[in-house]
């Protein structure tokens, strides 16, 4: 079974936290101020669209008219640099090195209730891995909650399936970044990669947090939603990340079973900057080795 560490600044350095994640295990931190700051951002954002206590909204409005409110929240909260400062900010204070670590839009997500919008909206809730949506092995989940989240109501994970191969659609999946833009509730025109076979859900790791509370996991992590039964909806922000030395050094979780074309890469920015992804990064290069070669080339 995989470990779960309630991290502290003083537990682990990145360079060995991410490679604890790429062996299954799992950080947990409690909420602090640079969370709570992306924690804020994200609940106004919502509730200039769903109203006060956007968790009851589902009890007022039709499932036509929440899916338009909040994928209004999902435009306005992709167009505004705000939301990746704030992520960066977060990246930088649990210590990666902001120069050398980059990191995708944060997306919202709402886990509606009792059948409301029964898929939710904002991302997948079947079992699945991130990598099956063309992620790297070598990227990093973060996934905040933004109001109080227990056990009944959060992600589960299933890590027998961590070193077992899923037989899975992901081979008919192409990621293209334009499917990414303006909030999109899901890309449009694919198919979302799924198990071809059954799941055995048991058994299954839960992680409950508080409000600003962060979760840490590999792409490659088997989860999936736990069903929402109440009458409340849950929301939650994540975002992704990803080291240069990583990706140069082709180190990440053993990719078991996906088969998906193109690569979601090309859309992070570097922390520090928010400057594009360097496309010898894609190709596994770090950026001294990039120079090195320009420079080589050009004498």
């Amino acid at each position: 079974m995989p470990s779960i560490y309630a991290g502290t600044d003083a537990d682990f350095s990145d360079a060995n936290r991410r490679a604890s994640i790429f062996e299954g295990d799992f950080f947990v931190y409690g909420p602090r101020p640079k969370t709570m700051a992306l924690c804020d951002f994200s609940r106004d954002t919502i509730e200039q669209m769903l109203g006060f206590q956007p968790f009851w909204a589902q009890q007022r409005m039709s499932e036509t008219e929440f899916a338009t409110l909040f994928g209004g929240a999902l435009r306005n909260f992709a167009r505004r640099r705000t939301a990746m400062d704030l992520a960066a900010a977060i990246v930088g204070d649990l210590g990666c090195d902001p120069h050398a670590t980059y990191l995708s839009a944060p997306s919202l997500m709402a886990i509606t209730g009792q059948g409301f919008l029964a898929q939710g909206l904002g991302g997948p809730r079947h079992p699945h891995r991130d990598t099956w949506y063309a992620a790297s092995p070598s990227q990093v989940h973060w996934w905040l909650s933004l109001y109080d989240v227990d056990e009944l109501s959060s992600l589960a994970f299933h890590p027998r399936y961590w070193d077992l191969p899923v037989l899975n659609s992901s081979a008919d999946y192409v990621y293209r970044a334009d499917h990414e833009l303006e909030g999109a509730v899901n890309p449009p025109g694919l198919g979302e990669p799924r198990p071809l076979e059954t799941i055995v859900l048991s058994p299954e790791i839960r992680i409950a947090s508080a409000a600003g509370g962060l979760v840490m996991f590999s792409s490659a992590q088997l989860h999936s939603i736990v069903p929402n039964d109440t009458l409340k909806t849950y929301f939650l922000v994540h975002f992704q990340t990803v080291s240069e030395l990583d990706l140069s050094q082709g180190v990440g979780a053993i990719n078991l079973d996906s088969e998906a074309r193109g690569s979601v890469l090309s859309n992070f920015l570097r922390c520090d900057d928010l400057s594009p992804i360097p496309d010898q990064l894609l190709d596994g290069r770090s950026s001294e080795e990039a120079h090195e070669a320009e420079g080589s080339a050009g004498s």
